[in-house]
């Protein structure tokens, strides 16, 4: 898995999170920022990093960087809409956005 065992405990964490969340706390925004950081090689200069490295196992070309791709961008979309609902007016909860059941 990219990013290592400990990008794979924080995968089942936030989701563990995610399942019993009725809004979007800090918690789970800052899981979800973290995931971003991760695939979209936001801290790929650190190459010590045993989870950074492991990107570099994989061809730019392969099937598996184009998901990459399309779910890091997906992810970004989340993360502009939780943002956006978190500025509307009224919201009086820690980030402002509700999970849709």
């Amino acid at each position: 898995m990219i990013g290592g065992a400990a990008a794979e405990a924080r995968v089942v964490s936030c989701a563990l999170h995610l399942e019993g969340a009725t809004r979007i706390d800090h918690r789970i925004k800052r899981d979800l920022a973290g995931f971003h950081r991760l695939l979209s090689l936001h801290d790929v200069q650190d190459l010590d990093d045993f989870g950074i490295g492991l990107f570099s196992e994989l061809h730019p070309a392969s099937a598996e960087v184009e998901t990459i791709c399309v779910l890091t961008d997906l992810l970004e979309d989340l993360l502009r809409e939780i943002d956006t609902a978190a500025d509307r007016p009224g919201r009086n909860d820690t980030t402002g956005a509700s999970i849709a059941a």
